[in-house]
């Protein structure tokens, strides 16, 4: 849309299961995840700056049973390169 911007939105789901293991067994329970991250390319200056997160909405869960909580995780970025084109 606009030349330079770019970005990138990623919904990740999971459906609640039961977790078994040697260290602990238990339900988990169903899942919500939004990652978004948009970008901007400075050619003159051979880099990308970056700005982004995962869980941006900061929504509380676990993957395994007895596993700590995992929340939001928030991001900037600068790469620079010189074979940047």
């Amino acid at each position: 849309m606009v030349k330079g911007f770019g970005f990138g939105i990623n919904w990740k789901w999971a459906d609640n299961y039961y977790w078994q293991s040697i260290f602990a067994s238990g339900p988990v329970n169903a899942y919500n995840v939004l990652d978004a991250q948009i970008n901007y390319a400075i050619p003159s200056w051979y880099s990308v700056i970056r700005l982004g997160g995962t869980n941006i909405l900061d929504q509380k869960y676990y993957q395994a049973y007895g596993m700590p909580e995992i929340g939001g995780f928030y991001y900037i970025s600068w790469t620079f390169n010189f074979s940047f084109k």
